[in-house]
C-alpha cells in the first residue's frame, strides 16, 4: 500500500501532464517530421526540456484505486 504523500504526488503528475499533453504533442511532430528544420527541431528539442518532467505521461504510476 503506497503512502498517502505518495499518492498525492502521482495525483500532481496526472494535472501535470494533462495540462501539457497537447503542447508536447505538437513538439514531438515536429521532431518527428523529416520535412523540420534543423533549426525547428533544435528549438521543439530545448522547449522539451524546459518543460517540467512530470509533464511526461511516463512518469504517471498505474496505482489501484481503492488503496493506492
Amino acid at each position: 500500500m503506497a503512502t498517502k504523500a505518495k499518492i498525492a504526488a502521482n495525483e500532481r503528475r496526472k494535472v501535470v501532464a494533462a495540462r501539457y499533453a497537447q503542447r508536447r504533442a505538437e513538439l514531438k511532430a515536429v521532431l518527428a517530421r523529416p520535412s523540420s528544420t534543423d533549426d525547428a527541431r533544435a528549438a521543439a528539442a530545448a522547449e522539451l526540456r524546459r518543460q517540467p518532467r512530470d509533464a511526461s505521461r511516463t512518469r504517471i504510476r498505474n496505482r489501484d484505486s481503492t488503496d493506492g
